[in-house]
């Protein structure tokens, strides 16, 4: 796959091994710091679970930060720009929030659930898209593969057909009478 680097030498296999079974290098998959794709079994490690007490912990610090906003010490884009990429649930869920007074410790703590569902689902989704885009390759494949073989099958059986009838012709005639028979140019009565 590296054809900056001539010098190297890669093998017939190896070559198909890698073309066949190359990772994906899209970038809309959700990935943690590791660079570990995002699923069911590592989401811990992207977004941490936010559980009550921690959530209204979290909440205190928000509260206190809209007072320094209200202050005019602080911007709330300063505050977002403190959050951790994998905390922009915390953004949004401010953004989209009123009255800031009202928000629970529940709501940071349900913010945080739908945003670990969301990026699980959403790399489920691109799976799905590799799995059927991998499928819808190989169904082609294997349809130019059916019909190379029909194409090689109807020739060969044309020339043993033709072929048939020409033994059949000489077998039943001289060779001048074949020749004019099946047309074949270039012909002499032997």
């Amino acid at each position: 796959n590296n054809l900056d680097n001539f010098e190297e030498d890669v093998g017939f296999w190896e070559s198909l091994k890698n073309n066949l079974f190359s990772k994906q290098t899209d970038k809309n998959w959700i990935k943690n710091s590791f660079g570990d794709i995002i699923s069911k079994e590592n989401i811990d490690s992207y977004i941490a679970e936010l559980d009550l007490d921690s959530a209204k912990k979290k909440l205190q610090g928000i509260f206190a930060w809209q007072e320094s906003v209200k202050n005019n010490n602080k911007s709330w884009q300063d505050y977002f720009d403190s959050l951790d990429n994998n905390e922009n649930y915390i953004t949004a869920l401010i953004k989209n929030t009123d009255d800031l007074s009202k928000l629970t410790g529940e709501d940071l703590s349900n913010a945080n659930k739908k945003a670990r569902e969301s990026a699980i689902a959403h790399n489920n989704a691109l799976k799905q898209q590799t799995i059927g885009a991998k499928a819808a390759t190989v169904a082609t494949k294997d349809l130019a593969t059916f019909g190379n073989m029909l194409a090689m099958w109807a020739i060969t059986k044309g020339i043993i057909l033709y072929r048939h009838k020409e033994l059949n012709c000489v077998l039943s005639n001289s060779l001048f009478v074949c020749k004019k028979k099946l047309h074949i140019k270039n012909y002499e009565r032997s």
